[in-house]
C-alpha cells in the first residue's frame, strides 16, 4: 500500500448514498465572481526614509474587533520577521532548505490573512 492511498471504512461518512450528490454542474461565468478584498490605503502615512516605520495599520474593515493585531504585526516587522520570511522562501527556492508543505502553507496563510492590514509603503517595498 502506497503512502498516498486512502483507506475508507465502509461505514465512513465520506461514502455517499447513490443519487445523493449533484449530477449537474453550471459554469457561473465572470459576472458572478466577486472578490471582496477592497483595501482603501489612500490615507496611509508615507514616511520619507529608507527604513519602514510602520508595516501595518488598523483598518475598521479587517480585524475590527481586535485592535492589537496591527501592533503585533508591526513588532514582527520591526524584528526583521518579514525579511526572515523572504529568506525562508529564497532558501526553499535554491534547494538549501527542505521543509514540509504544511509549513509553507502556514506561512503563506499567515501572509494572506494579514494582507489587508499592510500599509501602502510596505506593500510597495515588499511586492
Amino acid at each position: 500500500m502506497s503512502k498516498y492511498d486512502l483507506r475508507i471504512n465502509l461505514a465512513g461518512i465520506n461514502i455517499k448514498r447513490y443519487n445523493t450528490m449533484s449530477t449537474q454542474y453550471f459554469n457561473v461565468g465572470a459576472q458572478h465572481m466577486r472578490y471582496d478584498l477592497e483595501i482603501t490605503d489612500m490615507g496611509d502615512p508615507i514616511y520619507h526614509s529608507t527604513k519602514i516605520e510602520q508595516y501595518t495599520i488598523h483598518r475598521k474593515t479587517h480585524f475590527a474587533n481586535i485592535k492589537l493585531v496591527a501592533h503585533y504585526i508591526n513588532e514582527f516587522g520591526k524584528r526583521a520577521g518579514f525579511d526572515k520570511v523572504i529568506d525562508f522562501f529564497d532558501r526553499i527556492g535554491d534547494g538549501s532548505l527542505e521543509t514540509t508543505l504544511e509549513h509553507i502553507q502556514s506561512v503563506v496563510e499567515f501572509l494572506l490573512r494579514v494582507l489587508p492590514l499592510f500599509t501602502r509603503e510596505f506593500s510597495c517595498v515588499y511586492t
